[in-house]
């Protein structure tokens, strides 16, 4: 189970990142000439984003295993 997580997460949260990237590179060389709180915005978002999946993929691939089971809170 824990090998075809890591599978999908390569397969598509890398892809996935690589574009949020390239896309917050455009948007910091957009910024530079079109100085508006929308493309600001938008290139803050992205940034989040970017780290938000960054971590995830992280996460994903250092975890030894994936438990299934609940814990319960006593």
């Amino acid at each position: 189970m824990h090998f075809l997580i890591v599978i999908s997460t390569v397969v598509l949260l890398v892809p996935l990142n690589l574009i949020l990237f390239y896309s917050f590179v455009i948007q910091l060389i957009r910024l530079r000439t079109n100085f508006k709180l929308r493309s600001i915005m938008y290139a803050f978002f992205l940034a989040f984003i970017s780290i938000l999946v960054s971590y995830l993929i992280f996460e994903i691939l250092t975890t030894q295993s994936i438990s299934t089971e609940t814990k319960e809170f006593v």
